[in-house]
């Protein structure tokens, strides 16, 4: 009982109906709620930021990219942060999905992450690499600098897709962002929790 409950609480947690044939306020009360933990994880990962000390440009939309000279960006930046002391631009990408527990439902979950999220910030950061000194300089940095691009996706909870076989990116979650953008070395793709003691 006290799993089922757990479940339960997981489930409600996440946005999730325990059962899909409920009320219709119901619904939109989770839907409500499932608003408020995304809009949750965009503050958390913009504090992280503020926390690590470091220029951000928080939700850099394309058209707002092409302006400052970022042209063909697919999609916006949840988060692009400069780090003139690594030379680090770190393209951040904020994903709150509901858990899943089923099998079939864990590997369409995992899909998603690789072919959909994982992805399309490869794609942005690629982008971001061809106009480095654009992209920090949209961060309040200016000055030439051998800037390296670096990916993350940043969920609230545990990414099983961290754990594949060939994971491509590094994955944290919103509490440990702020070691992870002070750390001087760079995370190794897969789950990241950074390591306080190779903080600057």
């Amino acid at each position: 009982v006290d799993r089922a409950a757990g479940d339960a609480a997981g489930n409600l947690d996440d946005g999730h109906l325990p059962h899909p044939e409920l009320p219709d306020p119901v619904g939109k009360a989770l839907l409500r709620h499932r608003q408020q933990l995304d809009q949750r994880l965009e503050d958390d990962v913009r504090d992280a930021a503020r926390r690590a000390g470091l220029p951000y440009r928080f939700r850099l939309l394309e058209k707002t990219a092409a302006t400052l000279g970022i042209p063909g960006l697919t999609g916006e930046i949840d988060l692009l942060v400069a780090d003139p002391d690594t030379h680090r631009l770190w393209v951040i990408e904020a994903k709150n999905p509901t858990r899943a527990v089923a099998v079939h439902a864990l590997q369409q979950h995992m899909k998603k992450f690789t072919t959909r999220y994982r992805d399309k910030l490869l794609a942005k950061a690629a982008t971001v690499a061809q106009y480095a000194a654009q992209a920090a300089a949209a961060c309040g940095v200016d000055g030439e600098h051998p800037w390296r691009v670096v990916p993350l996706l940043v969920t609230r909870t545990v990414e099983p897709a961290a754990f594949l076989a060939d994971p491509r990116i590094p994955y944290t979650t919103a509490d440990h962002l702020t070691v992870i953008l002070s750390q001087t070395d760079d995370p190794q793709p897969g789950w990241a929790a950074g390591r306080r003691s190779e903080t600057r």
